[in-house]
């Protein structure tokens, strides 16, 4: 049994998200040893933003542009062509010097320069511009360090089903061809996990699994996540999607993701696994009740696998979880608290564990609570534990104004 998980772009790429590192751990401390888990967001960045890379997409842009321009297609006049025909020649006169500045840029925010506001600025606004221009080849496709844009809606599943094969427009369709599909293959996993958690990697997952499914049928692909556990009642609609990928994981995967390993290694009874979503014959289904995790039996997350040194941040910045739902779930203009069943504290204790252990094992004393709004008495608790434990730590996080967030509060923060 060989699990495989995956973290699709596009993704701020600041420190890894917390969703594979917490799989990891429960599947490597209930015996599924075989577990890989990779950020391809971070890992595509990484080959895009190199002079080498630049370079050779470069050479894609002029080839295409002169294939335009023997094949009549700029002088026909319409709008779209001119555009394109502009943007291609945009990134043909810029991406040279920009190819020189990429890997000084990165190096920057990897390194002491990141605290330097205006060369921080500048790196960013150099990898930003890299890569729009190295996008032009898939004009009008875009993309950021944190984003992508195509003029597929997310929220049609006829454009996506359409987007996944558009070679001329699809971002990543190439990119993972190039550089990931391969090794992802050679590993030849049991089950690919993909983490879908805001709607700018619905068509980067979606391209990967079908892929990746298009190679080898065998493979048991499961996707997990933010998004689609807000979209249960769509996904149960459109059988489309059973055909790129075999399930869905809602809400909470940690045991859920457990039950399938065990089900695909064994009698594929998929009714037995929790939070599921899936085909049977003709008919989905979907495993309920949902099942919530219990916190305090969950096992530290291990970012073993993940390329540490590659993120864009002098040091590692590791996000923690003390809490998982909302204890507020009033605000009008929020829905984070549907990811959620209900609202659970992990015991301060634990979290103080949890954050020796990653400091000492990672070498950092820097981490991120990414709790939707941490509870103000468990900020009180973590501080106190801090303080008492004489941990020298650096964090962050969200938190609701309100009474209880009391000048002793914020002192204890603050020290």
């Amino acid at each position: 049994m060989k699990v495989l998980l995956l973290f699709p772009p596009s993704w701020h790429p600041s420190q890894p998200y917390l969703s594979l590192p917490s799989l990891t751990a429960f599947l490597r401390q209930n015996g599924v040893s075989d577990v890989v888990q990779r950020d391809i967001n971070i890992e595509l960045l990484d080959i895009l933003l190199t002079e080498k890379t630049c370079r050779e997409i470069h050479q894609k842009i002029l080839d295409k542009l002169r294939h335009i321009d023997s094949s009549g297609l700029s002088s026909c006049g319409a709008p779209f062509d001119q555009e394109r025909r502009r943007a291609l020649i945009h990134a043909v006169e810029t991406i040279p010097a920009l190819a020189k500045k990429v890997e000084p840029a990165k190096h920057t925010l990897r390194s002491e320069g990141f605290y330097d506001l205006e060369r921080y600025i500048e790196s960013v606004s150099t990898i930003n511009d890299a890569l729009g221009v190295l996008s032009a080849f898939h004009y009008p496709s875009s993309m950021t360090a944190i984003n992508n844009d195509m003029r597929y809606s997310v929220y049609s599943s006829r454009e996506i089903f359409t987007a996944l094969g558009d070679e001329e427009e699809n971002i990543f369709l190439n990119l993972y061809k190039d550089h990931i599909l391969a090794s992802i293959l050679e590993f030849s996993p049991t089950i690919v996990g993909i983490s879908i958690t805001s709607t700018s990697q619905i068509i980067p997952g979606l391209t990967l699994a079908k892929l990746i499914k298009d190679r080898n049928k065998d493979t048991h692909i499961t996707i997990g996540g933010s998004v689609f556990t807000k979209l249960i009642e769509n996904v149960k609609k459109i059988d489309g999607l059973f055909s790129i990928v075999d399930s869905f994981i809602v809400f909470e995967g940690e045991h859920a993701l457990l039950d399938l390993a065990e089900q695909v290694n064994g009698k594929r009874d998929f009714k037995k696994v929790r939070n599921l979503i899936y085909r049977d014959n003709n008919s989905i289904r979907i495993n309920e009740p949902f099942f919530a995790e219990d916190l305090n039996k969950l096992p530290t997350p291990d970012f073993d696998d993940l390329p540490l040194r590659l993120y864009h941040a002098p040091v590692s910045v590791l996000p923690v979880q003390t809490s998982r739902g909302c204890y507020y779930r009033k605000c009008a203009f929020c829905n984070l608290h549907l990811d959620h069943r209900n609202f659970r504290l992990r015991r301060a204790e634990l979290l103080l564990e949890d954050i020796r252990k990653l400091s000492q094992k990672y070498h950092t004393p820097y981490f991120f609570f990414t709790d939707e709004s941490v509870p103000v008495n468990q900020l009180r608790e973590i501080s106190h534990g801090l303080l008492e434990n004489k941990q020298e730590i650096k964090w962050m996080g969200g938190v609701r104004f309100e009474n209880a967030l009391s000048h002793d509060v914020i002192g204890k923060m603050y020290e």
